[in-house]
């Protein structure tokens, strides 16, 4: 059994059929072995900056004799060739990384491939971005796991860029409609953070029109969870 956790199994759910798939920052590689074992991608191209997780992911992918997966030393995308995948995966690092990741592969973002993110900060400042980029959330996973809760998403190139609402930027429709059993947990934290902001932002003087933003989307957040009866 691969002890790949519940967040990448999250994001291998979100996966295409038969999809050709890049993994940034794979780390050990269990969600391209995952992928490759249950059938759900035809190959995998597992990227890593750092030389001894790559390592790792090798000797893993070996003990599974699998052929359809190599393995690249690079920073982001720098070592994949755009036509050689059709989805991109960005999991178990921050919003901020992730954004850099595809502003320096700008191929990444001409809506020819299928993004799958998994962002573990700046969640909201990436979702922003990623909506004036033209790109609307397909599909979007919360996940509980360790104490933490995380969301993962997958996003279609629409062309058409937008400016979300403040309960945009935390919490999509596709995340609602979910039906995951992490959905209360997702909003609780989500209330949580929330609040944490507003107040220190009120005990920090900060501009009234970026405070109004953060109130704004925790009343939203909080009428969401009111309105989900598993929640109460």
């Amino acid at each position: 059994m691969i002890p790949i956790s519940k967040r990448l199994l999250a994001c291998a759910e979100l996966v295409p059929q038969n999809a050709r798939v890049a993994d940034i920052g794979c780390d050990h590689g269990y969600l391209g072995i995952h992928l490759l074992l249950e059938k759900k991608a035809l190959c995998v191209i597992a990227s890593d900056l750092r030389e001894k997780p790559l390592a790792s992911a090798v000797a893993n992918a070996r003990k599974y004799a699998l052929t359809d997966i190599s393995f690249v030393c690079a920073d982001g995308l720098s070592g994949i060739a755009p036509n050689s995948v059709d989805t991109i995966v960005c999991a178990g690092m921050g919003g901020d990384l992730i954004r850099m990741v595809l502003e320096a592969s700008p191929w990444a973002l001409e809506g020819r491939h299928t993004l799958i993110l998994q962002p573990q900060s700046s969640q909201y400042e990436l979702r922003q971005w990623l909506a004036k980029k033209g790109f609307a959330i397909e599909r979007e996973t919360p996940v509980a796991e360790a104490g933490h809760v995380y969301s993962a998403m997958r996003l279609q190139y629409t062309g058409k860029p937008v400016l979300l609402s403040p309960l945009e930027a935390f919490v999509s429709q596709s995340l609602l409609e979910s039906g995951s059993p992490d959905l209360c947990a997702y909003l609780t934290d989500t209330v949580r953070r929330l609040e944490r902001v507003t107040e220190n932002m009120k005990l920090a003087d900060q501009p009234p029109e970026k405070l109004r933003f953060f109130e704004t989307a925790l009343n939203g957040v909080k009428e969401v969870y009111e309105r989900h009866a598993e929640c109460s």
